[in-house]
């Protein structure tokens, strides 16, 4: 009876010590060495996540194989005061970077532990402040642009997504859908102090949970892209 309590202490001894020397980020563990395990690997639904503040984000997790009883232990590394959790819901606070842990454990008839996997999910949460002051800008920067999203054209309303132009980490300008003459375009009209300051432009999509840097633009006063030659923007997950 010693003997069979030893023997199972070294097996939770070695178990513990797979679990600390891994890690992943939206990766799908392989525990091969664990000879008849029916639990094999827990995958978050998401392996990274861009979210604004005001925004929240609900995390499902999925084992493999499908339908096998586990139980799961929830976790989270960063500032508190950057987020509310609730129901696997993350509430976003204020700005700054969380980590998202799961890990999933299943047992056999006896109730010895089998095995213990887990996934981890980078959160950044960032915020977009407007310039205060727009009417002391000297300068205004038109462009005309049009905006693809994982390859289709955003045309009519651009619903949740934002395109923003940002210098000095303010917000300078919110790009608006115009129609004319039939033809869907943005427009972005970007005020600067003088000729030769920059703007990044940047696409946030809310619903797909990622913000993209599109480019820097040279805030010279002048007006870029026509109706018939529009300012290209594209972004989704190939880019």
């Amino acid at each position: 009876m010693k003997e069979f309590y030893t023997m199972k202490r070294i097996r939770y001894i070695w178990l513990l010590m797979v679990l600390l020397m891994t890690s992943s980020c939206g990766e799908l563990f392989e525990f091969e060495e664990l000879e008849g395990n029916s639990l094999s690997g827990v995958q978050l639904s998401y392996d990274a996540v861009d979210i604004m503040v005001g925004d929240s984000v609900f995390f499902q997790a999925e084992v493999q194989p499908a339908g096998a009883g586990v139980s799961y232990t929830w976790s989270l590394k960063g500032d508190t005061s950057l987020y509310d959790w609730e129901g696997y819901w993350l509430h976003a606070v204020r700005q700054g970077h969380v980590d998202v842990y799961v890990e999933a454990a299943n047992v056999d008839s006896l109730g010895d532990l089998e095995a213990v996997v887990k996934d981890t999910c980078a959160v950044n949460i960032f915020e977009w402040i407007d310039y205060e002051y727009p009417d002391d800008f000297l300068y205004e920067t038109v462009v005309y642009a049009s905006l693809q999203v994982n390859g289709e054209e955003v045309k009519d309303s651009l619903g949740k997504i934002q395109l923003v132009a940002i210098a000095d980490d303010r917000v300078r300008c919110h790009a608006k859908m115009n129609t004319a003459y039939g033809v869907s375009y943005l427009t972005l009209r970007i005020g600067s102090f003088w000729p030769g300051e920059t703007a990044r432009i940047q696409c946030y999509l809310p619903e797909q949970y990622k913000r993209f840097d599109l480019g820097e633009i040279i805030l010279d006063g002048s007006t870029k892209g026509t109706l018939s030659n529009l300012v290209k923007f594209e972004c989704g997950f190939n880019n």
